[in-house]
């Protein structure tokens, strides 16, 4: 099993998706043996197990791992938080959250950062669950800024008090700070920018606002009323468009009015962070780039989250230390390259050249046993968990508008015009067409 798993471990590497079949097809093609589906599939777990380590010991390392995430990025804020011991002689303790901003994205941020954030939570996928929170906002440009980042145990007030807290820490934010932030409406968040943030701006995202609609209002007509209200940039035009959804439907114009205005039509927005935004779209494209990490250990997690763009390059390159401060990098075509930590550069120049860490400089950052161990007298234990019944999914929950539009993985053509190839006219095909050429046609063939 163990030689199956190193003959593995640089296929996985280069493919973490890699399917058993393949797998067991380039075994019985090198060493001409059968080796069953099971062998394979525990040679492929072991092999993953080593390159991305394993999810009980990497907790032990979280600290050692923040130490060095702060020694080599400067100004970044790292903070853990652990579960209440009663008992102080303990020598373990148990790992409940964690939160991180890396001080050029914060740095960033505060020089160019548009006073608008968008807020977001998604779920991890291991053995230890937990949820994902992130904080997202726009540069100048209108550019996705990612600005900081936790795991935490659970999507609750609390952990969102912790996290807006961190948060206000890092960018200068007080209680009576004029902010705006934009959410997906989840109580939890709403409850928490109350506490702490009780005069910033709080935005819905008008697509969850119109998925919550659609369980009584479906259909074009309905959604169109919704977004002409949300569209509306002064208070006479959304008071006319809110007179039309009331002409049309009375029940869907009392549940609008349920929302107050100011948390989804342009026209109530104080204009504070200079953005007509309506959508959490900067969350939703930023934690689609996490789907990949969601389901490592901790600490290949987190720095899935900040190197997610050049990880699978990372991932196969050696690397050796001097004794000093200086590493040698070692890729797969025998190239070679030489990382200074200290001045921040490597001999590929591309760290010089632009700022951010190459691929050898990440490999190096990597290399856990280079790191300094972080002297603590406790121990980090991976929080408690009871095992769900079933396989884990591996995707993510579609709305019932995305499962009308996907059939066996592809899209259908529910929401296209079809036009017919013989009268031209839409809504049918030439298989079904019932025009009187079409009906003559089918008689003669």
């Amino acid at each position: 099993m163990s030689f199956l798993a190193r003959e593995f471990v640089p296929k996985v590497a280069v493919d973490p998706n890699i399917t058993t079949k393949t797998l067991q097809d380039e075994v019985e093609k090198k060493y001409q043996i059968q080796v069953s589906d099971q062998k394979v599939s525990r040679a492929k777990a072991m092999a993953t197990k080593k390159i991305e380590g394993d999810y009980r010991v990497q907790y032990e390392l979280l600290r050692d791992y923040c130490a060095e995430l702060m020694r080599s990025n400067p100004e970044t804020t790292v903070k853990i938080d652990v579960e209440r011991e009663f008992n102080p002689s303990s020598t373990t303790r148990q790992f409940k959250r964690i939160y991180i901003c890396l001080g050029a994205l914060k740095t960033g941020f505060k020089m160019i950062g548009r006073e608008i954030l968008g807020l977001d939570g998604c779920f991890m996928k291991g053995p230890f669950p937990g949820q994902i929170l992130t904080a997202v906002g726009l540069d100048l440009n209108n550019g996705i800024y990612p600005v900081a980042y936790a795991l935490v145990e659970a999507e609750t007030k609390d952990s969102w008090i912790w996290f807006l807290e961190c948060l206000g820490d890092d960018l200068d934010l007080y209680a009576n700070s004029n902010f705006t932030f934009i959410s997906d409406r989840q109580k939890g968040i709403i409850l928490a920018l109350e506490d702490v943030f009780p005069r910033a701006e709080h935005r819905f995202c008008l697509r969850h606002i119109q998925e919550n609609m659609k369980s009584r209002w479906r259909g074009q007509l309905f959604k169109n009323l919704l977004m002409r209200c949300a569209f509306a940039t002064s208070i006479p035009y959304f008071e006319k468009a809110m007179k039309a959804v009331y002409n049309k439907d009375k029940s869907l114009h009392d549940w609008l009015k349920q929302i107050p205005p100011k948390h989804w039509s342009r026209a109530h927005f104080s204009g504070r962070a200079k953005s007509d935004v309506l959508l959490n779209n900067v969350c939703e494209v930023f934690n689609r780039q996490l789907v990949g990490g969601r389901d490592k250990p901790i600490i290949t997690c987190l720095e899935y989250i900040r190197e997610y763009s050049i990880k699978t390059e990372a991932s196969q390159y050696k690397v050796i230390w001097n004794g000093r401060n200086k590493y040698q990098v070692s890729g797969p075509s025998l190239n070679q390259c030489v990382v200074d930590v200290d001045q921040k550069n490597c001999s590929c120049r591309k760290w010089e050249l632009t700022g951010i860490p190459c691929k050898h400089a990440v490999a190096v950052n990597w290399n856990m046993e280079m790191w300094t161990p972080f002297e603590c007298p406790t121990t980090l234990v991976p929080p408690k968990h009871n095992k769900q019944i079933g396989r884990p999914k591996k995707q993510r929950k579609r709305s019932a508008e995305e499962m009308q539009l996907v059939n066996k993985g592809k899209m259908t053509r529910i929401a296209n015009t079809v036009t017919c190839g013989k009268c031209k006219l839409k809504g049918h095909n030439q298989r079904s067409c019932t025009s009187q050429g079409a009906i003559s046609q089918q008689a003669t063939i």
